[in-house]
């Protein structure tokens, strides 16, 4: 009869510590989920703020593309770049001093530039070079075929 009665006297401690055995295994599982929140939280913070940074990064660099586009805009304006080129002693062509190049095939236009005189123009013309040069007559399938006699002559007297 003792034995029941101690049987029945432990059996509410059982009972109590699972209950605070399942408390406590909830109470860990818990802890352990916020702990993997938290560290995937300052995780996605710490990307946020590097993507911010590389962001910033970004739009400075562009300023300075515009700053730099601005600067030379405007120092390859015409009057600019005019008065560096009469510092450094250039002066507009005279019509003598043109050389105009004959194109087979190529239309003639006789506009007039704004200054000249449409009669020296037709004279330098006149008086222009005729280039005629037998290496820009050769079509492309005959280029192909002199490349390909070079690169075949180094095999030439090889035998397998």
């Amino acid at each position: 009869m003792e034995s029941i009665i101690q049987a029945y006297s432990n059996t509410p401690r059982r009972k109590q510590l699972k209950i605070l055995g399942g408390f406590f295994l909830g109470l860990i599982v818990l802890v352990v989920l916020l702990i993997s929140y938290l560290i995937v939280s300052s995780r996605i913070v710490s990307v946020g703020r590097d993507l911010q940074n590389t962001k910033n990064k970004i739009d400075d660099i562009e300023y300075v593309n515009v700053s730099l586009r601005d600067k030379i805009s405007s120092a390859t304006t015409l009057a600019k770049l005019e008065s560096q080129a009469k510092e450094q002693g250039f002066r507009p062509a005279q019509p003598s001093e043109v050389l105009y190049v004959v194109v087979p095939g190529l239309e003639h236009s006789y506009n007039t530039p704004v200054g000249y005189k449409a009669e020296s123009q037709i004279a330098a013309i006149e008086t222009s070079v005729n280039v005629n040069i037998p290496a820009y007559h050769t079509t492309l399938l005959d280029w192909m075929k002199s490349e390909m006699a070079v690169f075949l002559d180094v095999f030439e007297g090889y035998e397998q």
